[in-house]
Parts: C-alpha cells; structure tokens; sequence
C-alpha cells in the first residue's frame, strides 16, 4: 500500500466543503428519522454517501407495522408501503381507515424526505487525481488530522505527497488520540 499527505489548500477546502455536506445530510437525515419513529441508515461508497433509508424503533411492537415494509435483510431498513392488501380479521371499514392511513403516511414520508439526500465525492477524487472506479479495485483509506489529510491505497497518486508508512502511522495515531 503506498501512503500520501495533501497539503494542497484546494484539495483541503474540497474535502473540508464535502465533509460539511455530510454533517449536514446526518443532521436532515436524523431530523426526517425522529419524524418516524426511526434512525437513519448510511450508505456509504467509493462514489458517494447516501441516506438510504429508516430503520424503524421496535418493528414488530409498532401500532403501525402493517403499514411499513418488513426491515430489510441487509440495514434493516422499512420503507411505507406501496399499497395493502385486505386481511381476513379487516371489516371493510377497517381496510378502507388503513389505507387513508397508508396515504397520509406516503404522503408525510415524501413531503419530509431530506433535501440533501447523498454526498457525491467525484470532486475530491478528481482534486487528488484518481476516480472512484479506480479505486473500487484498489481500495482507500483516509483521514484527516491536524489540518492534512492522509490517504493509502494500491494506487499511484499524482498530486499527492507520498510519505513512508510510519508518518502515515504517527498521523493515524494522532487522529486516534484526538477521537478518544
């Protein structure tokens, strides 16, 4: 793995710009969630960070459960349903009063969905000289500390400062302290 320093002002002001975007995508996310009874859930990947979805408080003990999808095997995330169908203990009033409520509750979801639902990070990738094709093969690890911001990956990086793994090492540790 070849390990790098940015320094370059630009490069840190795209990735400090992009990391805004992020807190501000958690903050709406996290806003959207408590309207619902729910957290978010993140996605994120090589080209972006995303709000992908709810994962709703206690499903199965839900007055409303009926009408969400059941969590999903992978992030556990519900989304409101498309439609219901009728259950044989429903009277027809009770099918009709649940679907209202499927409506109001599509309705509320969409209304309330984040502004800024995902990051893209192209820019940042573009700023140091690679994509994010390249490094789904390659694999990237970043940080940032101390006003620099560290990368190691497989690839070769143009305008980046390559550094041995123990400065590398010292600065992932210095970051560490700092999280603690």
């Amino acid at each position: 793995m070849n390990s790098y320093k940015v320094t370059n002002p630009a490069v840190i002001a795209i990735y400090e710009q992009m990391m805004d975007q992020v807190r501000a995508l958690k903050a709406e996310a996290l806003a959207f969630a408590e309207k619902f009874d729910a957290k978010p859930c993140y996605c994120n990947e090589v080209s972006q960070f995303r709000f992908s979805g709810l994962i709703l408080t206690e499903y199965h003990q839900r007055a409303d459960a009926v009408l969400w999808t059941y969590p999903a095997r992978c992030g556990g995330t519900s989304w409101p349903r498309r439609s219901l169908k009728k259950r044989p203990a429903w009277s027809q009033e009770d099918f009709a009063a649940k679907k209202a409520e499927l409506a109001e509750l599509q309705r509320a979801y969409e209304e309330a969905w984040p502004v800024i639902d995902k990051v893209d990070r192209d820019p940042l990738w573009d700023a140091i000289g690679t994509s994010w094709g390249e490094l789904a093969f390659s694999g990237i690890s970043l940080f940032f500390v101390d006003g620099e911001l560290y990368l190691s990956t497989r690839l070769e990086l143009k305008n980046c400062t390559e550094i041995l793994g123990s400065e590398y090492t010292a600065a992932e540790k210095r970051m560490m302290e700092k999280a603690a």
